[in-house]
C-alpha cells in the first residue's frame, strides 16, 4: 500500500517538474539585430547576446551582447542552439 501511494503521489509531482525543465521550442526565435554600443575602449571585447528562458511565458526573450573587460588567457564559448527529440533550448555560451 505504501509503494502504491508514493508512485501515486509521484505521478501527481510530474507535472510540476516537467514545467520546470529547460525551455524547448518547436522553432528557433528570430534574432532582432541592434547596433552595437561603442567600445568603451580596448580593454574591452565583445560578446554576441543570446536568448533567456522566460517560464511565465514559456518563450525565449532575446538578450542583446555587451562589451566586457578582457580576461586575458580566458576565451568565451559562444552560445548556441541544441536540438533533440523535444525541440530546440539555448545553450548559454562560457568564459574558460
Amino acid at each position: 500500500m505504501k509503494k502504491f501511494i508514493f508512485l501515486i503521489s509521484m505521478v501527481g509531482l510530474l507535472p510540476f517538474f516537467n514545467s520546470c525543465s529547460a525551455g524547448y521550442v518547436s522553432e528557433e526565435p528570430v534574432y532582432q539585430t541592434y547596433n552595437r554600443p561603442q567600445r568603451p575602449s580596448n580593454d574591452y571585447i565583445w560578446i554576441d547576446g543570446g536568448w533567456n528562458w522566460n517560464s511565465r511565458t514559456n518563450s525565449y526573450i532575446q538578450i542583446n551582447g555587451n562589451w566586457e573587460k578582457n580576461n586575458y588567457g580566458r576565451k568565451h564559448k559562444q552560445g548556441h542552439w541544441e536540438k533533440n527529440e523535444h525541440g530546440s533550448r539555448w545553450v548559454r555560451g562560457s568564459r574558460r
